[in-house]
């Protein structure tokens, strides 16, 4: 019982700390404390469980993995190639709908907390010839951002529940493409309904066809290195986003700079762009869910109740959404609510499909939490009512978890 209490404080002190503007590390840190305090383990018994998580092959795959992502994130944005991948998906793409829907979806690529205010101004630009409400602005850049990272293989929490249950992320991936292609077209016609008469604002025509494709290849050429390497030889994943950061450095380099000068001068950006609070953060998140897993009663309790009939569906639903709604991260809501679950799934031969409905519940949690920083920041540039934002995220989450439970009955 005394567990239990401990794993639930440390679930209150955890959104309490994020409410507060802390970082998620110092929360993450704060409820791996509590926990085998509660749970009355020996210090060396706790020193032990420590150091196993933070060396275990799991955290340093998903340390180095983060570390690579937020690396290439920099690179691209230091080097020019983001924006450069933006105009020239401006000058490619002449449907206002989806110009609107790719721009939230490419910065997505930057998966870091908060990254839905780069692509605001964007989205304001763009539908300046639009009728808009604010609104409507503030769920475009929200809904598509997160839509998209359903199905991307660099989004933290997919590697996260990937590398903790041992299933590829190629079958999240393929779970959640039904979610995100629906979700995608269900988005689409609500937020665009009363917009097909509206045109995209005129832009210089100043680049043929030719010039724009070739830019535009530049610019992705760093994420084909990546599918080159992991895909077609099976490269170490976060040594092939390594590589397509490397390959960045010598792209988009300003005329008249000799090659290699260019490139001795970028080199700093390799270690210079690797966020190590995210990296740190992660391994925190590790070591919470590791003391977790040392605990009993809690996963006794969840037992006892799904003895009693209640149906494991609603479970695998209810926990992963009010962790991803009260601490406002999906890998860190993973990090609770998968210790919980994953024993009465049946350790190591699990379901995609209950997986699925865990992932994507948490996910929905998360993005309609109201302390997630893209729906607050998103709102603030906007000047969007937060509240009526909210409501509107949060019933489109319902329907994704709806969706995730249609798609998992094919598992």
């Amino acid at each position: 019982m005394l567990e239990a209490v401990g794993i639930l404080l440390s679930l209150v002190v955890i959104a309490v700390i994020i409410r507060k503007g802390y970082k998620l590390l110092w929360a993450m840190l704060a409820g791996a404390a509590i926990v085998p305090v509660f749970a009355l383990m020996r210090p060396a018994e706790a020193v032990e469980i420590a150091l196993n998580s933070v060396i275990s092959p799991v955290t340093i795959l998903l340390a180095l993995m983060v570390a690579s992502i937020t690396m290439l994130g920099f690179v691209l944005e230091k080097t020019g190639l983001m924006h450069e991948m933006v105009e020239s998906m401006t000058q490619l793409v002449r449907s206002p709908r989806l110009l609107l829907m790719m721009l939230p979806a490419v910065i997505s690529i930057l998966a870091f907390p908060g990254g839905a205010i780069l692509s605001a101004p964007m989205l304001d630009e763009a539908a300046q010839n639009m009728e808009f409400s604010k609104t409507h602005l503030s769920m475009t850049n929200i809904l598509f951002r997160h839509l998209f990272v359903l199905v991307s293989p660099f989004y933290p929490a997919i590697i996260f529940i990937s590398g903790v249950t041992g299933i590829g992320m190629t079958k999240f991936i393929l779970f959640n493409l039904p979610i995100f292609a629906v979700g995608t077209l269900i988005a689409n016609h609500y937020l665009f309904r009363n917009t097909s008469h509206m045109v995209a604002a005129s832009k210089e025509e100043s680049l043929s066809l030719s010039p724009r494709l070739v830019n535009l290849f530049r610019s992705f050429l760093p994420f084909i290195v990546i599918l080159v390497f992991y895909l077609g030889f099976r490269v170490y994943l976060p040594l092939s986003i390594f590589l397509a950061a490397v390959t960045a450095l010598f792209l988009n380099v300003p005329k008249g700079e000799a090659l290699m000068n260019a490139v001795r001068s970028r080199l700093k950006y390799l270690w210079h762009g690797i966020s190590w609070p995210v990296v740190l953060t992660i391994v925190s998140i590790m070591l919470y869910k590791d003391f977790i897993e040392n605990t009993s009663s809690l996963h006794t309790g969840v037992s006892l109740i799904l003895a009693r009939g209640f149906p494991i569906t609603i479970m695998l639903i209810i926990i992963p959404f009010i962790t991803g709604f009260m601490i406002g991260n999906n890998a860190a809501s993973l990090g609770v609510a998968l210790p919980i679950l994953l024993p009465v799934l049946g350790q190591g031969n699990y379901n995609l499909g209950q997986l699925g409905i865990i992932f994507v519940s948490s996910f929905s949690g998360y993005v309609g939490s109201p302390i997630h920083l893209c729906t607050y920041l998103t709102c603030e540039y906007f000047k969007a009512p937060l509240s009526k934002v909210l409501l509107k995220v949060n019933l489109f989450g319902l329907f994704f978890i709806a969706l995730a439970l249609v798609v998992s009955l094919f598992y």
